[in-house]
């Protein structure tokens, strides 16, 4: 007996499924093998041509699950000729697995030599792993010394992050970095002034704890332009409490009921008393 064409339909589409997802996983198969691929030609380059970009693919491509089980030693090797041939990612790569030994044994030193370096040349991505770190009171791999020196370096070149990092750091004091206001104020403006929306926030903070309202509304206006959506609240906040109160108006919404007083004491010629006693009462 034939099935029914529900039953036929069903099969159609269990077979259709089925097929699908063996090509899926034959594309899966041969994307992975493409990264293989890639990560050994990268390597072979790198060995030949020493080209750092060549040695940084073929690094990174060990270092994860690029066509192939993770290779640390190998990815240290790569990493290490890719960084002393000017790649910053690389560098900071590199510094990580001198921290936590992958690869090789473990050397501080190195890693601190590595992200001062890369941190002097304002690389972005060195000074944030740093204020992570610090902001989670994780130990900083070059010491908090070390971190605060290297942040100002970079931040005196003109590197607006590390200025950034620097005057959160000062401003709140915290995991052993002394509290500064001052130096945080200064560097905190510098980012500010390039854009940083964090540190237009961090400013107003502190113009807002010195009392300087309307500085601290100015700035609050800033970093809410700047997309830092708190700051757009504490900014109408502080315009709310700057705003001069409305005049009080009578039970029946008409004029202020002390300036109808003041009429009537003028029709009937009583102004002396009754203006003192209107002013005592308003003071």
């Amino acid at each position: 007996m034939l099935g029914s064409p529900q039953s036929g339909v069903a099969k159609l589409r269990v077979s259709t499924i089925s097929r699908l997802a063996v090509a899926v996983t034959m594309l899966g198969g041969a994307a992975t093998a493409a990264q293989g691929v890639a990560r050994d030609e990268a390597a072979r380059r790198c060995d030949t041509a020493e080209a750092p970009d060549a040695c940084e693919a073929a690094g990174l491509g060990f270092l994860r699950d690029d066509g192939g089980p993770p290779d640390q030693v190998k990815a240290r090797l790569y990493l290490e000729a890719a960084c002393a041939g000017g790649m910053p990612v690389s560098c900071f790569e590199l510094g990580r697995m001198w921290v936590e030994g992958r690869g090789g044994p473990r050397d501080p030193a190195r890693a601190e030599e590595l992200f001062a370096g890369a941190c002097r040349r304002g690389d972005a991505t060195v000074c944030y792993y740093l204020d992570r770190r610090w902001e989670r009171g994780l130990p900083l791999p070059t010491g908090i010394d070390t971190a605060l020196m290297m942040l100002i370096q970079a931040c005196d070149a003109g590197y607006t992050k590390s200025c950034a990092v620097l005057g959160t750091m000062w401003q709140s004091g915290k995991h052993g970095v002394p509290r500064d206001l001052d130096r945080a104020a200064e560097v905190l403006a510098k980012a500010c002034d390039a854009g940083s929306a964090d540190s237009c926030a961090g400013s107003a903070d502190l113009f807002h704890d010195a009392h300087d309202l309307p500085r601290a509304a100015m700035l609050y206006a800033r970093a809410c332009g700047l997309g830092h959506e708190p700051s757009c609240a504490r900014q109408a906040e502080l315009e709310a409490r700057r705003a001069p109160p409305a005049p009080a108006e009578s039970a029946d919404g008409g004029a202020p009921f002390g300036l109808v007083v003041m009429a009537l004491a003028f029709a009937v010629g009583l102004t002396g008393g009754i203006v003192t006693l209107y002013l005592r009462s308003r003071g």
